[in-house]
């Protein structure tokens, strides 16, 4: 029996020790990497509005290309060496009304805790804009209509570089949502957009995991086993 409680504590400390350091990124394909595209096009153009065709992206007006990225985009790579494809939030203006695209997904949160959201942008120059841009919205998954951050990024046009985004912010739900769409742009060329990551900021500092009680639990346990062998032991003669 000793045992077992023994187990019981060490797995829910396993628990406690990875819900305090085991945070991965809270968005899902972050990286754009599925669907994996490849030949003959390399790309998947013109993503329209409410399609799923981004695997756990939802485009939320105008269109998009799905991109790979040695093949299409100002380089090779985006700030990750690893990274494969990547999203270009102008497909082509010209077929969907001169609207230009933008893309969002939701994600679990805990309200109260802060995040820190990073991306890497850059710009397609293949067509002329004097300035390439896309506004940054964070809000409420529950209340969408309620912003938490509101921001934009830009470039002008030129040279490339790949720029990595920051910006903290405290989810006010179990749910938040990220959403960027492009602003300022060609007909088919926009804001170039990779590597979303949201990740918490301090997770010490957010409630403690339902392992916890099971741990605390578990020591008290293994107390009053130690107790009751102490009490129950032969006295010597």
């Amino acid at each position: 029996m000793k045992r077992k409680a023994i187990g019981a504590v060490a797995g829910a400390f396993s628990l406690f020790a990875l819900s305090q350091h085991g945070h991965a990124n809270q968005l899902l394909n972050g990286g754009f990497e599925s669907p994996a595209e490849g030949p003959p096009n390399y790309a998947a153009y013109n993503v329209p509005a409410g399609s799923n065709l981004i695997t756990d992206w939802t485009i939320v007006q105008g269109n998009v290309d799905l991109t790979v990225a040695a093949d299409y985009g100002p380089l090779a790579n985006t700030l990750d060496p690893s990274s494969v494809q990547d999203i270009d939030l102008i497909g082509d203006s010209s077929g969907s009304g001169g609207v230009f695209g933008g893309l969002s997904q939701t994600f679990a949160t805990v309200a109260g805790q802060e995040y820190q959201l990073t991306f890497d942008y850059s710009h397609n120059n293949g067509t002329y804009s004097p300035t390439y841009a896309a506004s940054v919205t964070v809000a409420d998954g529950n209340a969408p209509g309620s912003t938490i951050y509101s921001g934009t990024v830009s470039q002008a046009y030129g040279a490339a570089p790949w720029v990595l985004f920051t910006q903290d912010f405290v989810a006010t739900s179990d749910l938040t949502v990220f959403t960027i769409i492009d602003t300022q742009g060609g007909y088919n060329a926009g804001i170039y957009l990779d590597d979303v990551d949201v990740e918490p900021v301090n997770p010490t500092a957010t409630p403690l995991p339902a392992a916890l009680p099971l741990f605390a639990g578990g020591l008290g346990f293994v107390g009053f086993l130690a107790r009751r062998k102490k009490q129950t032991a032969p006295r010597a003669a």
